[in-house]
């Protein structure tokens, strides 16, 4: 093993409750992503964040204003985006690093412990954002602190980019990826993400892919009285996809790339934990076999809809008016080898049809107009209107897949190796992780996602916890991947 490396280690073990006092302070910020009520504690987590790197005296750090967000009906202010960088020389490899310090928004009532307070609990750290966002980033700071006060030359040059509001899609961020791509991004040779999760507690993951997401609102409005717009919806979406999921949208699937023997190797390989994984998929999927799961999740596309039916306001242009339509989101998964555009595309061909059908037997007229993110249908009676139904493009999220053979993932499976006795897991994410499919649409470098540990939280978020030794294990986990990508020749 490494000489330097040996060293991280010692160190890591040596100073675990400095580290714990980081953690410590860093989960007493209530930083809710979205929260209009905890923007200034959100702003403040940025504050105390800018403030914490340039103690350990980047080459480079700045704060970057990205304007506000309206959410729920309430504007309030983004918080800042911070980059740094430690270390600039130009015979080094230079990686990346996305941080986000927020924590979603979500019913704290049943927790057992003070959310905001790390407790230590039958061997695990509890506190909100001890798994997500925060545990990640003051390790990133603890590496460097690391290197730094034993007076070792950094191996690579880092760049982080930190955000508050990774929980919230990263709203606010992509304008400034984009300016920024031939600056602060132009020289990144790799990017290291800390998401997605463990699928069971002993083996270690590598993520090499995510799905994409195209989502939609389907609206019906402005109907007749003999018209119910809550049957207009749900006949739309029974037309869509059945009970499972399943898409019905003729050529949907053309694109779907087929399942290759590397990628039936890398399921067959996974060690996951069925009855954690259970958790989290639709009750008909629990009866299948591990690979039936996997593939489902990770190689096909499906439908979900939301639950809940949102009321529209009228559009008819008075103020004051009560809402006169409902609407529901559909969220499309597309899988490696789709694009949004061709969803969109073969979505909006499909939903005239579909309507034509609705009502051919009342003789109506259909008239349907269809823009780059919309789709409006006019459904008519003698020119009198019936009903309208409309469709919106709300978000689009490219897939993400990398070659688990490069020279980037051979060195993150040799970092894995030299922290963990356990084998590996090469694993997919089964839904969207934007952050992710921004970076690599626009910094177009290779990305390795190395998740720290297993998400040990229920459906409302409660009592948030990692174990404590992994909490350790980690950090020598993120060392040993430096050190690895450092032997890269480029």
């Amino acid at each position: 093993m490494d000489s330097n490396l040996i060293k991280i280690f010692k160190y890591i073990d040596k100073y675990q409750e400095h580290m714990l006092d980081d953690l410590r302070k860093i989960i007493s910020f209530k930083s809710i992503s979205g929260s209009y009520e905890h923007q200034n504690e959100m702003q403040e987590m940025i504050r105390w964040t800018e403030a914490r790197l340039k103690s350990l005296k980047p080459s480079y750090c700045e704060r970057f204003d990205i304007g506000s967000h309206t959410f729920n009906g309430r504007t309030f202010k983004l918080p800042y985006v911070i980059f740094a960088t430690f270390g600039n020389d130009p015979k080094k490899t230079t990686v990346l690093i996305h941080c986000g310090v927020d924590v979603k928004d979500s019913d704290l009532s049943g927790w057992t412990t003070d959310p905001w307070s790390l407790v230590k609990s039958n061997r695990d750290l509890v506190g909100r954002g001890v798994y997500k966002g925060k545990t990640q980033f003051i390790s990133w700071l603890h590496i460097l602190e690391a290197f730094r006060t034993q007076d070792l030359v950094l191996p690579v040059n880092f760049k982080f980019l930190i955000e508050g509001m990774s929980q919230m899609n990263s709203i606010g961020l992509e304008d400034l990826l984009w300016t920024e791509r031939t600056r602060f991004f132009r020289d990144i040779d790799f990017i290291c993400v800390n998401d997605m999760e463990w699928l069971n507690s002993t083996n270690p993951c590598i993520g090499f892919g995510c799905c994409g997401i195209s989502q939609f609102e389907l609206i019906c409005t402005e109907t007749r009285k003999d018209i119910n717009p809550f049957v207009v919806i749900d006949s739309i979406i029974k037309s869509i996809s059945d009970d499972k999921g399943n898409i019905s949208i003729p050529k949907f699937d053309d694109d779907v790339l087929r399942i290759t023997p590397e990628i039936e190797q890398v399921i067959d390989s996974v060690e996951l934990d069925l009855n954690l994984i259970k958790a989290k998929i639709p009750q008909y999927m629990h009866g299948w076999n591990k690979q039936k799961i996997l593939l489902h999740l990770w190689q096909f596309p499906s439908l979900k809809v939301d639950d809940d039916f949102t009321d529209v306001s009228c559009t008819c242009g008075k103020s004051g008016d009560s809402p006169n339509g409902i609407s529901k989101k559909l969220t499309f998964k597309i899988v490696h080898g789709q694009t949004h555009e061709r969803c969109t595309s073969d979505f909006f061909d499909f939903i005239p049809v579909v309507v034509q059908s609705m009502f051919a037997d009342r003789r109506f007229a259909v008239d349907c107009k269809v823009t780059s993110k919309s789709l409006k249908c006019s459904i008519t009676d003698k020119k009198s209107p019936v009903a309208t139904i409309i469709i919106k493009s709300l978000v689009q999220n490219q897939t993400w897949q990398e070659d688990t053979d490069s020279a980037h993932f051979l060195a993150a499976k040799r970092a894995t190796k030299n922290v963990f006795k356990y084998p590996m897991n090469l694993i997919k994410h089964s839904s969207n992780i934007p952050i992710i499919s921004k970076l690599s649409q626009i910094v177009r470098k290779s990305i390795v996602v190395m998740p720290l540990g297993d998400n040990r939280m229920d459906e409302k978020y409660s009592n948030e916890r990692i174990p404590e030794t992994l909490f350790f294990e980690g950090k020598k986990l993120m060392a040993s991947y430096i050190i690895e990508i450092s032997k890269i020749k480029q």
